[in-house]
């Protein structure tokens, strides 16, 4: 939006918002070397991440013209992003039999608490800018021109950004075999 108050002084407005989201699930398969766990390989790994950002931008901009020596523009902005990761799930899966991973039926991975968990984020950042700047010709030529200009100015910015993150891990003691086509089946049991 562009406001033109006469020909000395025009006000200007401009926002934008943007909001991106993905969605992920990975399937891993392979050697899985920490705390010993699937080391001659059989391990799974299933994780699903859905994620979304949010950008709002809004700027108001002047531009002022004092006299034919001297212009005043300046520039004010808030800003916002958020970033959510909502609900992260992983569950891993090692071989029954370590020794024969290609045969073994899989089970949960109890070694690592973190192997199975559920993850929760939220990232905000705020900020706000402001730029002012007041130029001033001189040293005035017979052609109208001017040999020379000073210009002095304030620009600064204020930002705040939070983070916030909560992983629930789930150290899950069974030996129940699992069938990884069908991962609720298990989780779901009552």
């Amino acid at each position: 939006v562009n406001f033109k108050i006469n020909s000395n002084h025009n006000i200007k407005f401009n926002s934008m918002f943007v909001n991106s989201t993905s969605q992920k699930h990975e399937e891993f398969t392979g050697i899985i070397d920490n705390f010993d766990s699937a080391t001659n390989g059989g391990g799974f790994v299933r994780r699903s991440t859905f994620e979304r950002t949010s950008l709002l931008i809004n700027q108001l901009l002047g531009n002022h013209t004092l006299s034919n020596r001297t212009n005043f523009d300046w520039g004010i902005s808030y800003n916002m992003m958020t970033n959510v990761i909502p609900d992260r799930m992983q569950n891993t899966f090692v071989p029954l039999d370590d020794d024969n991973p290609n045969t073994s039926p899989l089970i949960v991975s109890n070694l690592n608490k973190s192997d199975n968990h559920r993850y929760f984020q939220e990232m905000t950042d705020d900020e706000i800018a402001g730029n002012f700047t007041l130029t001033y010709k001189f040293g005035k030529r017979e052609d109208d021109s001017y040999k020379g200009k000073l210009i002095a100015g304030y620009s600064g910015r204020y930002k705040e950004i939070n983070f916030d993150a909560t992983q629930f891990n789930f150290k899950i003691n069974s030996q129940e075999i699992i069938n990884t086509n069908n991962i609720d089946g298990y989780f779901n049991q009552n």
